[in-house]
């Protein structure tokens, strides 16, 4: 199956400033480019103040160098790396809580002591989806007539 990425707007590109601090750069690109490139993998993420959630993106069959930075709205296509995505950085952020230690100080306030802590993306999946992945996984079904490989979600308000 063939991720594609399509029209973008502009590049974006992470640099560290002289302080270090993490900030992101934009540049123009062709508006008028109807190219479409591959996905080969997502990196990394990042929350923007003006573009929302931000994925760093490897092209296929392009260097790390023309790496960028892109919104969500950027990434046609390539739900199945998303999850994928998603679900990595989930175990990872799991793993740091994990590994952390928690102090009580003087004011009685309990406080995380440990590795930082890693962005965790939005889970790209529905929310039907995501209801119905939680009761297959927990609730053993005993009539084989009822798995028919997909899930009714009914809200009631």
């Amino acid at each position: 199956m063939q991720h594609l990425y399509s029209t973008w707007i502009f590049d974006i590109y992470r640099s560290r400033d002289s302080e270090g601090a993490d900030s992101f750069s934009r540049s123009p690109s062709p508006a008028d480019s109807e190219e479409q490139w591959e996905v080969e993998s997502i990196l990394d993420y990042a929350k923007d103040g003006i573009s929302g959630d931000l994925y760093y993106v490897k092209w296929k069959n392009w260097e790390s160098e023309f790496n960028t930075w892109e919104p969500k709205s950027n990434l046609q296509n390539c739900d199945s790396l998303l999850l994928d995505f998603y679900r990595e950085r989930k175990a990872a952020a799991n793993e740091v809580l994990l590994q952390s230690t928690y102090v009580v100080t003087s004011a009685g306030k309990r406080r995380r002591k440990g590795p930082a802590l890693i962005a965790v993306p939005p889970d790209p999946r529905s929310v039907e989806d995501r209801i119905c992945e939680f009761f297959y996984a927990t609730v053993p079904v005993a009539d084989e007539e009822l798995q028919v490989g997909y899930c009714k979600v009914y809200w009631r308000f």
